[in-house]
């Protein structure tokens, strides 16, 4: 991994000139339209005239003056020349909250920035078969009401999904039933073994029967894994069918365990950026349950394995995304068997049959948008009524994470001392007194928040900045940092000025927690205290003098 990421970041220390901007050239890799304007992905082979290898990943966005001009005209494979600002990814150094820069590198991608100039736009000639497969699928998934969820759930294509919807899928805990997953594939390698097997019957030959049902599975479920876009999970579990097959051809055993370490090391060789991919942990240590569940149950029931599941899923879960969906057992109750016995195969047989049979592949599509309808209307429904997700600040965190080690040490043996142990370290961490207050300094960028906290109760001075785009880091870094330090109510909210990189979009705070007071020197709402200085307050433990 070391030899791995110097290879592919030396790249960088060109960045470190005084240049603002930079001559770049390469092949888009893929675009689209985001919440923040175009944007797209590009292989970059040089930059100021010095060839790069390997070619580094980067995001550009479009300026705003070619947005209008080039937005249509990027297809993947198309080759660009221009000028951009450049810089390697970055991210808020704070306690809680989205971690872009560990995303961007988990997608591969070492730097980003705006594209300013474009000097050549090469076109692609002609589109690739994945992209064309799906463009002859989409006039039937089109007239569908739930079109765009069928593209995720057969072509990976997750970019036209509403964030409302996503909001759901996460509250219900389901996300992993939308995406492509190994279930699919192993499916695909089912298909193309059966149907090896059925052209065996009419031959007699021993190896066409041994070999044939094998490449015919390897066949289809590595053509669908570039169908559906070669996702981590994907990847995953054809290797796993890979590797799995080659042990059958060569009559050698293998434990389940020794086929999963084998997998995991191939993938993180090809690939080390899936160091910092969060699907790729999630993908490996779900199949390492399932495994443990056959150990410990030969047969385990649905309940008792998607009980086990959530258990086990849970400190990666809440250490990635900050909290838990509540939602999530019931819900999977009901859709992993819709999903895993008749979405999904008849997904997959549909988009596998539209470039050779349209008609049948059109009806399974509507047969799969009349199950799927209510399905997601009624988690809708639920999850607009029942609040179902859970944020935990950091305090509780801790403690879940020693609650949930508990269990595995009074069930193994010789090991209840350290489970007496842990309730020593429980009752510790429980009855810790919390500091009577704290100072945190906020990492906002340009601009500045700082929060002063007396037990579940705040005082918030500023809130970062507002980007034209919609992006808050209001929102985004500080809200995640509240809920990280347990604030319940925000006795002062404290905007100093109205310049965008201070002010940004306190209004979002005040809606989302109780305000008992807004003090500003600008007229920012009619309900607002303005600072005079030399006033005095009393808060708490401290006093507030305005200067």
């Amino acid at each position: 991994m070391l030899v791995f990421f110097n290879v592919q970041l030396r790249w960088l220390h060109l960045l470190s000139s005084d240049a603002r901007e930079h001559t770049i050239a390469g092949e888009v890799i893929e675009f689209e339209q985001s919440e923040y304007g175009p944007r797209f992905l590009l292989s970059l082979r040089c930059l100021d005239g010095q060839e790069l290898w390997p070619a580094p990943r980067i995001r550009l966005y479009l300026a705003s003056r070619l947005s209008a001009v080039h937005t249509a005209q990027w297809l993947p494979g198309s080759r660009v020349q221009g000028r951009a600002r450049l810089r390697p990814v970055h991210a808020v150094a704070n306690a809680a909250g989205f971690n872009r820069e560990r995303w961007l590198l988990g997608q591969g991608i070492s730097a980003s920035g705006t594209l300013q100039q474009v000097s050549e736009l090469m076109l692609m000639a002609d589109i690739g078969w994945r992209q064309r497969w799906i463009d002859a699928a989409n006039p039937l998934l089109a007239r569908l009401q739930q079109g765009t969820l069928l593209q995720a759930l057969v072509f990976g294509e997750q970019r036209a999904i509403a964030d409302s919807l996503w909001q759901a899928f996460r509250s219900g805990g389901i996300v992993h039933l939308i995406a492509i997953s190994g279930m699919q594939i192993a499916l695909a390698a089912s298909m193309g073994w059966g149907l090896g097997r059925l052209l065996c019957l009419p031959w007699q030959n021993v190896v066409l029967h041994r070999w044939l049902p094998s490449a015919m599975a390897l066949v289809l479920s590595g053509g669908y894994v570039l169908l559906s876009g070669a996702s981590l999970p994907t990847q995953r579990a054809f290797w796993m069918v890979l590797i799995w097959l080659m042990l059958k051809q060569l009559a050698w055993r293998w434990s389940h365990w020794r086929i999963w370490w084998s997998t995991l090391a191939l993938m993180l060789l090809g690939n080390g950026w899936n160091l910092f991919n969060s699907g790729f942990w999630l993908s490996f240590l779900a199949v390492a349950l399932l495994l443990l569940a056959t150990l410990w149950w030969r047969r385990p029931s649905l309940w008792r394995l998607q009980l086990w599941m959530f258990y086990g899923l849970l400190p990666l879960q809440i250490m990635l995304f900050g909290g838990q969906g509540l939602l999530a057992l019931p819900v999977n109750m009901l859709a992993i068997p819709l999903f895993t016995l008749v979405l999904t195969p008849l997904g997959l047989l549909s988009g596998l049959l539209v470039p050779v049979f349209p008609t049948g592949a059109a009806y399974g599509f509507w047969l799969c948008d009349r199950l799927l309808t209510p399905a997601i209307e009624g988690l809708l429904w639920m999850t607009s009524h029942l609040d179902g997700w859970c944020e935990l600040s950091g305090h509780q965190q801790q403690l879940l994470w020693l609650f949930w080690a508990l269990p595995f040490c009074w069930w193994l043996p010789n090991a209840r001392s350290l489970a007496c142990c842990l309730l020593l370290a429980i009752a510790g961490l429980w009855c810790q007194p919390a500091p009577i207050w704290q100072v945190h300094v906020l990492d906002v960028g340009q601009g500045l928040s700082v929060l002063v906290q007396q037990g579940d109760r705040g005082l918030l001075y500023d809130v970062g900045d507002r980007f034209p785009g919609g992006f808050s880091l209001a929102e985004s870094t500080v809200a995640p940092v509240l809920r990280y330090q347990g604030i319940r109510l925000l006795d002062y909210l404290v905007i100093s000025h109205d310049d965008r990189d201070h002010a940004g979009n306190w209004q979002w705070i005040e809606q989302h927690w109780p305000v008992r007071m807004l003090i500003s020197s600008a007229p920012i709402a009619r309900w607002r205290r303005p600072c005079i200085a030399g006033q005095s307050q009393k808060w708490g433990a401290l006093t507030l003098n305005w200067l």
